[in-house]
């Protein structure tokens, strides 16, 4: 079994589930425009793949860049109010990612969550310590799944790491993308929103069912 050094990890259904916060963050922000919600289901498959803005273009692309700011505005304070309330880290992944310091392991935060938003969130679940780069969107002209990404975190890391000790580890198709276009190994994660079959048929290296098997891998 491959050993890794470097760990880049997706957030949203990988690290935490915020199906639910996002939903919610996502149609309170509707109402400010009397608009009907948007049913989780509709939502739940752009998790990771499109940002807020993004989202909000695809179901309105009729909108006006100031609508989508002001949307864009009412999610993300919504979403920081109701943080605790509505997300939660997944069984094992304070443990885990303590476990992975301990053995001095590079940790990494790559998302598409806001730069903002992200370090909130980290900072309230009190797991922002753990990792040495965080990347959102706007930290960088690039973002997932784009190869500049990886670039970036290669030159920042402050330990020099062979490519091929780098990993992904992620819950969606953007994720396998990101390490395909970095030529870095990819491990899948069962319970997010793509499933197994679908992370395999996109180059998974590795599919594991419980965050605490990273351990077997560093």
């Amino acid at each position: 079994m491959i050993k890794y050094d470097c760990f880049i990890f997706d957030f949203d259904g990988t690290l935490a589930d915020s199906r639910l916060n996002i939903t919610n963050s996502f149609n309170r922000a509707l109402k400010l425009y009397n608009l009907k919600p948007i049913s989780p289901e509709l939502i739940y498959p752009l998790i990771g793949k499109l940002n807020i803005e993004e989202t909000f273009k695809k179901f309105y692309p009729y909108f006006s860049l100031e609508k989508i700011k002001k949307l864009t505005k009412s999610f993300k304070i919504y979403q920081r109010k109701n943080s605790l309330k509505e997300i939660f880290l997944f069984d094992g992944v304070f443990e885990t990612l303590k476990t992975l310091q301990k053995k001095r392991k590079k940790l990494v935060i790559l998302t598409t969550k806001q730069i903002d938003q992200i370090i909130y969130i980290l900072n309230r679940f009190k797991i922002k310590s753990f990792f040495d780069i965080i990347i959102g969107e706007g930290f960088l002209e690039f973002k997932k799944p784009q190869k500049e990404c990886f670039d970036y975190i290669n030159k920042n890391i402050k330990k020099t790491i062979p490519k091929s000790n780098f990993v992904m580890i992620g819950d969606s198709i953007v994720d396998c993308q990101f390490a395909y276009n970095s030529e870095i190994d990819m491990i899948g994660v069962s319970w997010g929103i793509d499933n197994p079959s679908v992370l395999k048929k996109s180059g998974t290296k590795y599919i594991i069912n419980n965050i605490s098997e990273l351990i077997k891998f560093s």
